[in-house]
């Protein structure tokens, strides 16, 4: 299958040593999404354009000619194949309506989870050997997924078990599908997978040869094998009422390890920008304020008289400032961060620092947040986002309460009420969350829109997992339990709260008084620790 030398995006010709591979959609965290229909060659000034951003995002304002969503689908509607053939047909047309499903997509691919990193069969050979060599005197066996597969068909546990999703056949909508699996296998023996390899051999043959399938009633070549599978057969069922007790009572839990010490990753975004700079005594609007290019040109100049959170500062042919004792005059230049050509005096601020004589962004670098109520006649919830960077001088100490003072970035980039409060020390602390925190949600008040219809498929789901702080006043959810992976349909409002996430309001979330739950290696939710160990909470 070719693209004829044609760029995907702009149309330009490319050939076999000027191309340039690229994702069409990018993955949320580190790693790609290296499936077929997320690749496209490319010309090597649009996969520089582009970068780490959806394409559909990227084409509506990156103002290279010939860059569109639909000239783009057009191109790959004429793609052709290299042989001819229906099964070649008909691969190529699954491939283009599955690579124009992509070039319309604005959000990320969800990240990497630990299912699609790891190979099963790499990690099971590599637990053999581990146990094996921790106790030479046992007998530990290593079997295909099929078998597996084959054991939950034979003993009926897919239809059996109460997990969300199909009944019938082994539905990855459910997480806790896995804690099934292992149960299986805990129950497996040689003999029982003997008999079971037998079995998917003669299903197999019978199909193939177009012979009367018998192999189904097949439970053994002996007598002490077929005994063997009825007595296994008998504990599968014991296992099932055992399962379906545990999913009723919620103790088939799903965990997920937190990252709470600061991480030895990139510090910043790889790209870095021009500062903008202004003359001092031309003034600055309090955002621009908010963006000064150091957290002592920031104090420099919210310290001056006629400085006002809301007005910012009013232009002086006499200003004189002073930044690490370099005195600054009307007549000098400050720098700020700006995203934006000419920087634009409403810009708000986001998080960056300066490097290398211009500065990079850090959004990606969120530590933790922070959860206050602001006092008043109706409290108010607000969130702070902790970033690495304003972390790094107190790597030793307990990184979830140390103080965090008006000019550091988290505190420039938090919502204008949080701050105030904060200033006028109107904020309690009520606690921190992480990417990972599972929550515990009252769902009642939530009836509307996409998660409306969400709890109408699922309405007893109350667990979610924080997997982002998308800004200073909205966190994305996502239920526990559940994994995009499972998903048969990519529309509709389940696909949206479970593939793209259930973006709230951080007061109205908070307002229910949700518990951040935190758990054990065994799943045991952890009230006290004497470790210093994070421990569960609840919102008051």
């Amino acid at each position: 299958m070719v693209q004829d030398s044609v760029c995907v995006y702009c149309g330009g010709t490319i050939g076999y040593l000027t191309c340039q591979l690229d994702h069409i959609v990018p993955q949320a965290g580190p790693g790609s999404n290296n499936r077929r229909e997320n690749l496209v060659a490319v010309c090597e000034r649009c996969n520089r354009s582009k970068s780490n951003t959806p394409f559909a995002t990227w084409a509506q304002d990156c103002g290279i000619s010939g860059v569109s969503v639909e000239e783009a689908v057009a191109r790959v509607r004429r793609w052709r194949n290299i042989q001819d053939g229906r099964a070649q047909s008909a691969q190529l047309r699954r491939l283009q309506k599955n690579v124009i499903a992509r070039l319309r997509r604005t959000d990320e691919d969800p990240e990497i989870d630990a299912r699609s990193m790891e190979s099963v069969a790499w990690m099971a050979n590599e637990l053999h050997h581990r146990v094996q060599s921790a106790y030479p005197s046992a007998e530990v066996a290593v079997y295909r997924g099929s078998l597996t597969a084959g054991a939950r068909r034979a003993a009926g546990i897919d239809s059996r078990v109460n997990l969300l999703g199909e009944r019938g056949k082994k539905d990855r909508l459910d997480r806790r599908h896995h804690a099934v699996d292992a149960a299986v296998i805990a129950l497996m023996n040689p003999s029982v997978a003997k008999t079971l390899a037998e079995r998917s051999s003669q299903r197999w043959a019978q199909r193939l040869s177009g012979q009367e399938e018998t192999w189904k009633s097949f439970t053994g070549a002996t007598p002490g094998a077929r005994d063997r599978f009825d007595s296994w057969r008998d504990h599968m069922l014991r296992l099932t009422e055992l399962l379906n007790a545990a999913l009723a009572e919620d103790r088939v839990c799903v965990t997920e390890n937190l990252r709470l010490r600061l991480g030895s990753g990139n510090a910043h975004h790889e790209i870095v920008r021009p500062l903008a700079r202004h003359r001092l005594g031309d003034g600055l609007t309090a955002v621009q304020v908010d963006r000064a290019s150091s957290p002592a040109l920031w104090c420099a100049l919210t310290r001056q008289p006629d400085f006002t959170p809301r007005g910012g500062l009013p232009p002086s042919e006499n200003r004189v400032i002073k930044v690490h004792g370099r005195r600054v005059t009307a007549d000098d230049n400050i720098t700020v961060f700006s995203q934006k050509p000419g920087d634009d005096a409403a810009e708000k601020p986001f998080a960056a620092i300066a490097v290398r004589g211009g500065f990079a962004t850090i959004g990606l670098t969120i530590h933790h947040a922070r959860l206050y109520r602001i006092e008043g006649r109706k409290p108010v919830y607000a969130m702070l986002r902790v970033f690495s960077h304003d972390l790094l001088p107190y790597r030793r100490d307990d990184l979830f309460s140390v103080p965090l003072a008006l000019q550091t970035i988290s505190v420039r980039c938090a919502w204008p009420k949080l701050r105030a409060a904060l200033a006028e020390e109107a904020a309690t602390y009520l606690g921190w969350v992480v990417v990972g925190d599972e929550l515990e949600v009252p769902m009642e008040s939530f009836t509307g829109g996409y998660i409306g219809g969400f709890r109408k498929e699922f309405p007893n789901i109350t667990r979610w997992r924080i997997r982002g702080f998308e800004s200073a006043t909205v966190v994305k959810l996502r239920p526990n339990v559940l994994a995009a992976e499972g998903l048969t349909e990519s529309v509709g409002d389940v696909a949206k709260i479970v593939g793209r996430g259930w973006r709230m309001s951080v007061n109205v979330l908070f307002s229910t008084h949700p518990t951040v739950v935190r758990r054990d290696a065994l799943g045991r939710v952890r009230h006290s620790s004497a470790a210093g160990l994070p421990t569960t909470w609840t919102v008051r």
